[in-house]
């Protein structure tokens, strides 16, 4: 398969839409490589076309001048969870880093420590929803409404952003409009 022809079939997908999601200089491709696998006719979930696959990356890695992350770690540690951990667990976990012993949603046990990690790890939340499906904080019984700030503060320290830029999903809804006083 040649270049003009791959550029004629990528021209139809929207390539802008998942720009918004470069990171250090590193583009997180997945939705997009999925686009382009559809594109070509191979089945993303076959790892049999593994070499298709391939040459498929390398072809748009050479268009748009990607370049692979050498910093990339294909295993991932969860994040530890206080509310599920032994008591001897938890002192060792909050003795390291005590980040963990600052509990920010009471409802559901979630610590200062376990939102940061779901936000500075490799594909991390990057919305309020985003470390509410990560971490549980904000699905209590209150339903946020004591842990929310403190959440969207702590994202907008992690995402270097200020706190009315944080987003309620990943789409457009924003958390705060401004500030009353």
């Amino acid at each position: 398969m040649n270049n003009s022809k791959i550029e004629s079939l990528l021209n139809d997908i929207n390539i802008d839409q998942y720009k918004t999601q470069k990171v250090n200089d590193y583009i997180t491709l997945t939705n997009y490589q999925i686009e382009v696998l559809k594109r070509f006719d191979i089945d993303p979930s076959l790892y049999t076309k593994l070499k298709d696959i391939i040459y498929v990356a390398e072809e748009i890695s050479s268009l748009y001048g990607l370049k692979a992350n050498e910093k990339f770690n294909p295993i991932r540690r969860d994040i530890p969870h206080l509310a599920v951990m032994t008591e001897e667990e938890r002192n060792k976990l909050i003795a390291e880093n005590p980040d963990y012993g600052k509990i920010v949603c009471r409802c559901e046990v979630v610590s200062e420590g376990e939102i940061r990690a779901s936000i500075c790890r490799p594909l991390g939340a990057r919305s309020f929803d985003g470390v509410k499906r990560r971490t549980r904080a904000g699905m209590g019984r209150c339903q946020s409404g004591f842990c929310c700030p403190e959440i969207v503060k702590i994202l907008s320290e992690e995402l270097g952003v200020s706190e009315e830029e944080i987003l309620k999903d990943d789409n457009v809804a924003t958390m705060l409009i401004g500030r009353t006083k």
